[in-house]
């Protein structure tokens, strides 16, 4: 099945760049970078194109690990996207907090012990789940979100 989606979270050592958004559904939460697939893209193409939109960082490759699906019971609504990662190996150049170059919302580096930290009410919740997997090497091949009113209800995972 092909989603319209991308997500993509650029690492640094502990740190994640990560975007706190201005407007849409997750206005004022930290996420990844991304957005929609063009016509003529693949999800890799789209998700490069979307890390220099909303970052002005260039990357010429990226790392692919997971698709995270969802549905939204009280709207009816369901989709999916790629996740990718890329590890940036120097950040000096990165000057964060920084208004993203798309007007999508404020970029800055957060730790890992931040963005996993339970008390953490700042964050999209999905991104608590599949990330750390991530992190940790250990990735399912899907993640299933279900969600009511904007609350994460449950996660499932697959290994396909």
């Amino acid at each position: 099945m092909d989603y319209k989606y991308t997500l993509i979270f650029l690492t640094h050592l502990d740190k994640v760049l990560m975007l706190n958004a201005v407007k849409g559904m997750w206005m004022g939460m930290w996420n990844g970078v991304g957005g929609k697939i063009e016509l003529d893209e693949t999800p890799k193409e789209g998700a490069i194109r979307e890390v220099f939109e909303e970052t002005g960082i260039e990357v010429d490759d990226l790392d692919f690990h997971t698709i995270v699906t969802w549905e939204v019971i009280d709207k009816n609504d369901s989709g999916g996207m790629y996740i990718f990662t890329k590890e940036i190996d120097d950040i000096s150049n990165i000057k964060t907090p920084y208004y993203s170059p798309g007007k999508e919302g404020i970029l800055d580096w957060k730790t890992t012990k931040w963005i996993f930290d339970p008390n953490n009410q700042g964050i999209i919740k999905n991104i608590q789940f599949f990330l750390k997997d991530i992190i940790k090497g250990k990735v399912f091949s899907r993640y299933h979100c279900i969600y009511q009113d904007h609350t994460l209800l449950e996660i499932k995972t697959y290994d396909e």
